[in-house]
């Protein structure tokens, strides 16, 4: 039998522990830490996480300044501290791909019925079952969901959410994994710094000590940037370059029925998409603002916008909202990486420019009475550590950057030595790609397994 070493304890590695221990595979899962403690007793946070939930180990430094977080030491990876949303995208946003995208609806489908997620599929479409929400988005709603679908339209948003109306998280599943196997082994603690395989030998090195297993699949599931760095060392590339989709925040004023009570919700209640003349789309989250919300945002927010916003919200009768807006990462900033002395620095960071954002104000002004909401025109992007959704990572191999992955997440001297999450992205597509991730690395996995 072969045994499977998954490292990382995030969204992917934790999907496919529940795929392969379902299948009779014996499973090893590496985490980097035990720590079950976290702020977010809403089981959402916007951004603003306690201090020790970044690896110390994978610290990008830029200027004295840490300007990306890259990667987590939470049991449960960055499910800690993300908010929930989940979008099947679409068959045109990975119509640049190698991947048919068809290949991932059952793994999508797999993953809406192994977590009891209150979604179901209706044809091609899937539907949120979720109806837990504040007035005001239920206000909003009967406006907005009724709009015909033009560059412009709206969805109920689709969310992460259990059969008991919880968000999950994948250290939830690592949990009642461990419960319903009792062969499942769990590592914690660990701290993976280097991979590398020589015959049927894989070693998996932290600062402290080393593990050896023999005749073993290593599935590399650490997120995209400490995946990133664990395969520039193995293929002992120069540099590696990651893709980015940017996010902004805007500031949203609601002009239909107002709501006496604040929200009490601190996930998005509304999707936004806005389709160009070329059919890309461009993917937002409306969160309806409050106080836990506001105090969410962190250290990149100054304090009085904090307390104006509060102000404003509490004048304007909790009218406020925040839409999370994300671009495709051919519209986004990418970032250039070396390994330098065991830390990741950055080399270069290529920003491009975005007229869609302009495009996108001009189509909701034309509409604003229709939709009854309107922009406030101030946004923030968030510079210090880009908007989580990453990948489509490539190599610099002999000055030119590419990426050498078989279909199954190996490379060519390391066929036991697999990476299966969104450093596999062809690009990056706009809006959450935490499910695309999930079933990606599923169907790699089914890919493994098949070359057994």
């Amino acid at each position: 039998m072969t045994r499977f070493i998954i490292l990382g304890s995030g969204p992917v590695g934790s999907i496919i522990c529940h795929y392969l221990l379902n299948k009779n595979h014996k499973v090893t899962l590496i985490d980097n830490s035990e720590i079950t403690r976290s702020n977010n007793n809403s089981k959402f946070t916007l951004k603003k996480v306690e201090e020790n939930v970044f690896s110390d180990f994978y610290i990008n430094n830029k200027k004295g300044k840490q300007a990306l977080p890259v990667g987590s030491k939470n049991k449960g990876g960055f499910s800690q501290v993300w908010g929930g949303t989940l979008s099947e995208l679409s068959e045109k946003d990975l119509d640049q791909w190698k991947l048919n995208y068809k290949e991932l609806i059952p793994y999508f489908d797999y993953i809406i019925e192994s977590l009891n997620l209150k979604i179901k599929r209706e044809e091609q479409e899937l539907i949120s079952e979720f109806d837990n929400y504040d007035l005001i988005a239920k206000n909003m709603f009967n406006l907005l969901l009724n709009q015909p679908k033009e560059e412009i339209f709206f969805e109920k948003s689709k969310l992460f959410i259990n059969d008991k109306e919880e968000m999950w998280n994948s250290r939830d599943t690592i949990t009642h994994l461990k419960k319903q196997f009792p062969k499942f082994e769990y590592i914690s603690n660990f701290e993976v710094t280097k991979i590398s395989q020589t015959g049927d030998v894989i070693n998996i090195v932290s600062k402290i000590e080393s593990l050896i297993f023999k005749n073993s699949k290593l599935i590399v599931a650490t997120g995209p940037f400490p995946s990133s760095y664990l395969c520039s060392n193995l293929m002992s590339a120069d540099s590696f370059k990651v893709q980015s989709s940017d996010l902004r925040v805007f500031p949203i004023l609601w002009l239909g029925k107002k709501s006496r009570l604040e929200s009490k919700k601190v996930f998005p209640q509304i999707f936004l998409n806005y389709r160009n003349e070329l059919g890309n789309v461009s993917r937002g989250q409306i969160y309806i603002l409050n106080k836990q919300i506001i105090n969410s945002l962190g250290e990149d927010v100054a304090t009085p916008v904090i307390y104006s916003l509060k102000l404003l919200n509490k004048l304007l009768k909790n009218r406020i909202a925040l839409l999370f807006l994300y671009e495709h990462s051919f519209n986004s900033t990418s970032y250039e990486f070396q390994n330098l002395n065991e830390k990741i620095n950055t080399i270069a960071v290529e920003k491009k420019k975005n007229i869609s954002i302009f495009r996108i104000f001009i189509s909701f002004y034309k509409k604003v009475f229709r939709y009854k909401l309107a922009f406030i025109p101030v946004y923030k992007k968030f510079e210090t550590y880009g908007s989580f959704h990453l990948g489509s990572t490539s190599f610099k191999i002999g000055g030119s950057y590419r990426q050498d992955f078989n279909e199954d997440g190996s490379l060519k001297d390391y066929p036991d030595i697999h990476f299966v999450d969104s450093i596999l992205f062809q690009n990056v597509p706009s809006g959450p790609t935490t499910f695309l991730s999930m079933a990606l690395g599923l169907n790699t996995t089914s890919k493994i397994i098949n070359n057994l």
